[in-house]
């Protein structure tokens, strides 16, 4: 079997695609080649719709803007022998775009990191099989290095807000849990794109912190179209003063389209287990993968478990138990080489 993966640049601080792209690379007895799609000239566009059993089109090919040649996005791909492997990024935005690529081109396999129903509905227009493939661990760089004991921060992370036109601010949330922390414990907590952390620097800070803090990612709105992603832009363009509780009351709390709940679980849940990082995480569904009070501390989105929480982050005890049955279920379940297996299992079928 013959593979070409293709991918494109991006930067080091979303390190996930980096993961992926590697992770291809330990599959025994087949044949894989990687092809930056931004390097590749008319020849070698062709060339790989024949010579590979299988083209897999990665995240950063169409995230935040499609990369692919344009030899591939006018519809090209159709005279192909390659079967097409099509992970879809950021499935939050321009999913018009994404779903209309895999219509047009007549993919076979979409890798969604959504949930196996939530993607089923989102792109049940298309023709292709479905294979919900979540982010996994890359037990490779995140790998625990430092005692709980020995390590020097309480509570750390890098994050950022995310976009209002998500329809939530539970990011936003996970910091003023902060704010009721004892005031002695060592915090080092940011959103500052500029402190953020390549691929071994977030993991050798992740292996100075006992805690960390996050929630699920995605929409709590997903649509189709991005029909409010796009109305919600344009007001705040409008409107550059407008709070977060306005935006929610013009355009979701009555909210009457055609969406669903998006959230999902991201790379960093499972660089965190890696490194044996107890996680705070605002109750989810997180794929249906992580359990609340066995892999991680369950934070109410209502903060009415608060205290609750706070105690057992003072019990070590307790904390081991959590980090550790983590870090072995996802060791046994959910590292890249299981997601890659399991993927090869649904297409070879």
């Amino acid at each position: 079997m013959k593979i070409a993966i293709l991918y494109s640049n991006h930067t080091p601080l979303l390190s996930y695609n980096d993961d992926w792209l590697e992770s291809f690379f330990d599959i025994k007895n087949i044949f894989v080649k990687k092809y930056n799609v931004l390097e590749l000239n008319l020849f070698q566009s062709q060339r790989i719709l024949f010579e590979y059993d299988y083209i897999v089109l990665l995240h950063s090919t169409n995230s935040n803007s499609f990369t692919l040649p344009k030899l591939y996005r006018l519809g090209c791909l159709n005279f192909r022998k390659a079967k097409i492997i099509y992970f879809v990024g950021n499935e939050y935005k321009l999913m018009r775009e994404k779903i209309n690529f895999a219509k047009l081109n007549h993919i076979e396999y979409i890798v969604s990191q959504l949930p196996q129903d939530t993607a089923e509905w989102l792109y049940e227009k298309t023709n292709s099989k479905i294979i919900s493939l979540p982010h996994a661990l890359n037990a490779k760089v995140f790998k625990s290095i430092n005692s709980f004991e020995d390590r020097i921060i309480d509570v750390g992370n890098r994050s950022y807000e995310y976009p209002w036109y998500l329809g939530d601010v539970d990011r936003v949330k996970t910091l003023e849990f902060l704010d009721k922390l004892d005031v002695n414990l060592k915090l080092d907590i940011s959103t500052n794109p500029l402190k953020r952390f390549n691929r071994q620097e977030w993991a050798n800070f992740l292996n100075t912190c006992k805690f960390t803090i996050a929630s699920e990612a995605g929409s709590s709105f997903l649509e189709r179209d991005d029909k409010t992603r796009k109305l919600v832009n344009e007001y705040i363009d409008k409107n550059p003063d407008i709070t977060f509780e306005k935006i929610y009351e013009k355009f979701f709390k009555n909210y009457k389209g055609e969406s669903i709940n998006g959230k999902c679980v991201s790379s960093r849940h499972f660089d965190a287990v890696g490194t044996k990082t107890c996680q705070i995480l605002l109750e989810g569904r997180y794929n249906d993968i992580l359990e609340p009070n066995i892999h991680y501390l369950e934070l109410k989105k209502d903060f009415s478990n608060i205290n609750e929480v706070i105690e057992k982050m003072k019990n070590p005890i307790h904390i081991k138990e959590i980090v550790d049955n983590a870090y072995e279920y996802v060791m046994d379940n959910h590292t890249h080489k299981h997601r890659i297996k399991y993927l090869f299992s649904e297409v070879m079928k």
